[in-house]
């Protein structure tokens, strides 16, 4: 494997003036995470069995060794020709470094802790070998690699040596990746202080999402065969949302759950990937749980992550996720509950609003998801807040005003039933008044009518002191 480099930045100009044909090799382009995930020549499902020694492959120098040959004359850092010194003894050969195990693994973690920017490429360049060597021998050392690695990107103030410490982590993750999906909580508690549990520079939290999305994604390519193994690790994420012991922290940690999940789900071209829709399910599933917490913080992230998946996809694309919002009309009808009102009311709202619903391809599933929403509403009688009922009749207005016409038609005597009863009177000026705002036009065809109903009604009481209110 040749060895870790960091990306670079280029100039404005130099980006406006790239042009088609052989690339040139003078400059660099400055990459995510995620392109360099992907350009690492590592298939994390290949078995490696070059250390069985049953086989004849004694002689095969290990990639530790190779790549301690090549860094000897690229470094000459007093730290690291020091960690030279005392490891080549112990690399000769394969079955010698297997033997040696533990102390190299001592020596990586001794020198690597010491921080010194000079020595850092190398000594992490070696440690991702060193894996490479050991394959499923090194999951023993996996968590206090990636608690060290994971320490030094946080706090150490040289970017180059973040850059090559998140590196490292691509690698290992890649490559150990079968070990690691089954269950990714215990990988998670190492990397949530990454992410926002505990105050990080911004980058470094973007950077920690990335690097976990690419075992998300490799979780949910399991999906069919057991979905444990992706909703543990959403449910267990969203539920650490709650344990934040820094408030200040909250919105950072939520904003580096978006950038995980919602780069787990993006695909190429405006598309969601293989296991986008999956990953989508999932989520969706946490609040389909009996007994739940109401983690209204969790249904933040989740509102998140559709908006930056409309901003990414085109109309076709995103109808694998708009049916997954459709499909949870059925909880809203069979088992409703306050926050999953809340949550479907805010998902239908998102879904018609950013981008004007030029990403819905069809109406009439939002339609009949508001219809559900505005019969479980009413039937939770005055339980409900008054938050959660204006959320409701709001998503009501908008859908009725953005929907064409003809899908609307068949769903107004409904909807109009509902609104214009007397249990939902107090709500039903607000309603008018925020209808109204979104368009005058479609407000005189559809609402006047009922609102002129309204005032020719006789005023009891109760209700001209809800007029006046």
């Amino acid at each position: 494997m040749p060895a870790m480099s960091s990306g670079r930045l280029v100039s404005q100009h130099q980006r406006m003036g790239k042009k088609s044909g052989t690339a040139s090799g003078k400059h660099h382009q400055f990459q995510s995470f995620s392109q360099r995930i992907a350009k690492l020549n590592i298939d994390p499902v290949r078995r490696v069995r070059r250390h069985d020694l049953n086989e004849d492959n004694e002689q095969e120098d290990p990639y530790f060794k190779i790549a301690l040959e090549r860094w000897d004359d690229k470094n000459l850092s007093g730290n690291y020709a020091e960690f030279v010194r005392r490891a080549t003894p112990l690399c000769g050969s394969l079955p010698q470094l297997l033997h040696s195990q533990d102390q190299i693994m001592d020596l990586l973690i001794q020198y690597i802790d010491k921080g010194d920017a000079l020595s850092l490429e190398p000594l992490l360049d070696l440690l991702a070998q060193f894996a490479h060597d050991l394959g499923t021998r090194f999951e023993k050392d996996f968590a206090r690699v990636v608690t060290l690695v994971a320490s030094i990107a946080a706090k150490h103030t040289d970017l180059a040596v973040v850059e090559w410490s998140f590196n490292c982590l691509a690698w290992l993750f890649k490559y150990l990746s079968r070990l690691l999906v089954s269950d990714l909580r215990p990988l998670y508690d190492l990397m949530a202080p990454l992410l926002g549990r505990e105050k990080q520079r911004y980058f470094v939290s973007t950077f920690a999402a990335e690097s976990m999305t690419f075992l998300v994604r490799a979780a949910a390519k399991n999906y069919h065969k057991n979905k444990s193994w992706l909703c543990n690790i959403i449910t267990y994420s969203f539920n650490d949302l709650l344990h934040v012991d820094d408030a200040s922290n909250t919105a950072q940690y939520q904003q580096a759950l978006m950038t995980l999940y919602a780069d787990a789900i993006k695909g190429v071209n405006r598309g969601i990937n293989s296991s986008g829709q999956a990953i989508f399910r999932s989520i969706l599933a946490t609040f389909r749980i009996e007994g739940e917490a109401d983690n209204a913080l969790a249904e933040e992230v989740v509102q998140g992550v559709l908006v930056n998946l409309i901003h990414h996809t085109d109309a076709e694309s995103f109808s694998q996720i708009s049916s997954e919002v459709f499909d949870f009309k059925d909880e809203i009808e069979h088992n409703p509950s306050h926050r999953r009102i809340r949550l479907y009311s805010r998902l239908l709202f998102i879904t018609a609003a950013v981008r004007k619903g030029s990403r819905i391809l069809v109406w009439e599933p939002l339609l009949e998801g508001v219809s559900a929403l505005l019969r479980a509403t009413v039937a939770q009688g005055n339980d409900i807040s008054e938050d959660i009922v204006e959320s409701v009749f709001q998503v009501t207005a908008l859908v009725l005003q953005s929907s064409p016409l003809d899908s609307v038609i068949p769903y107004l005597r409904n909807i109009f039933d509902i609104v214009c009863s007397d249990s939902c009177i107090k709500h039903f000026l607000p309603f008018c008044n925020y209808f109204a705002d979104l368009g005058r036009e479609r407000f005189q065809s559809l609402v006047l009518p009922h609102f002129q109903k309204y005032v020719e009604l006789p005023y009891p009481q109760w209700r001209l002191l809800t007029v006046l209110q």
